[in-house]
């Protein structure tokens, strides 16, 4: 049977259904319908129950559900071991924050033109976690590492973040303004879970924002027009000053998540390095 087939099962597995797992696998949900339905005649079985929620598992799908993983995992080792002996070459799926990406994407592609130029980047600037298992991306800097899954995580940085404005805004503050009577630009409530973004709700008591976005560029530019304030680091601040109060710190880190599958492929390690050579740059 087509290994081919069995990569839709498992994605419909994983998702839930075929307009989720169809994209994840560089096909159309047409495409993977018809594998599905011709790998289902030639069992002579159902592998999934139909319902208006989507694709759910039959008992005997859910018991071959590791045997897949396997075979996930045996065809990257595959790939990895094909490719190991070339030059970086190639796209990298990369995937991060959008504030991290803003500033970190451009020098992620020139530090690659230098050092690797026969590899592409892939940009995805999101908050949602990409499953790392199901190799939406080969590479991912996040504030947290993944509890489960084969992959290894280095730390790159521990980021201290405070209110930063437009020297002309934090000039105009009287000099016992305090975090309350700040115009604070922040997240929307879809992102209320952010540490930022609890930590600005408690400052403001209720009080309403003077913007809320779920754009991380646009609630810079709002500060960089002088429309208050946003809570960054130092490396994000591009422009902005920070205002001098005193407050609790708050700190996150950065970590760089690389799936074990694709760990050894040069073009990821040439990404990896050139993470490194950025961040040591800052």
């Amino acid at each position: 049977m087509s290994w081919d087939a069995w990569r839709v099962v498992r994605a419909a597995l994983e998702h839930g259904s075929l307009t989720a797992a169809a994209p994840r696998l560089g096909m159309t949900q047409a495409t993977a319908s018809r594998r599905l339905l011709a790998l289902e005649a030639r069992l002579g079985r159902p592998l999934f129950q139909r319902t208006p929620r989507g694709l759910v598992a039959t008992d005997t799908l859910e018991a071959m559900r590791p045997h897949l993983d396997r075979m996930a995992h045996a065809e990257a080792a595959v790939r990895e071991a094909f490719e190991a002996g070339d030059a970086p070459r190639g796209d990298v799926v990369v995937a991060m924050p959008p504030g991290v990406s803003a500033d970190l994407g451009p020098l992620l592609v020139a530090e690659l033109a230098r050092t690797a130029p026969d590899v592409r980047l892939v940009l995805l600037a999101d908050i949602a976690y990409r499953d790392l298992d199901q190799l939406e991306a080969h590479v991912a800097l996040r504030s947290e590492v993944p509890a489960q899954g084969e992959h290894r995580a280095a730390r790159l940085v521990e980021l201290e973040v405070r209110p930063y404005g437009s020297a002309a805004y934090v000039a105009s503050l009287p000099e016992d303004v305090t975090l309350g009577a700040l115009e604070w630009l922040t997240w929307t409530a879809d992102l209320a879970h952010l540490p930022t973004s609890l930590f600005v709700d408690g400052v403001l008591e209720g009080r309403p924002a003077r913007l809320r976005s779920n754009h991380f560029t646009t609630l810079r530019r709002a500060a960089l027009a002088g429309l208050g304030v946003m809570l960054l680091s130092e490396v994000q601040a591009n422009g902005l000053v920070p205002v001098p109060l005193a407050m609790p710190r708050l700190a996150g880190s950065m970590w760089m998540v690389v799936p074990d599958a694709v760990r050894s492929l040069p073009r990821v390690q040439a990404v990896m390095d050139a993470v490194h050579a950025v961040l040591a740059d800052l």
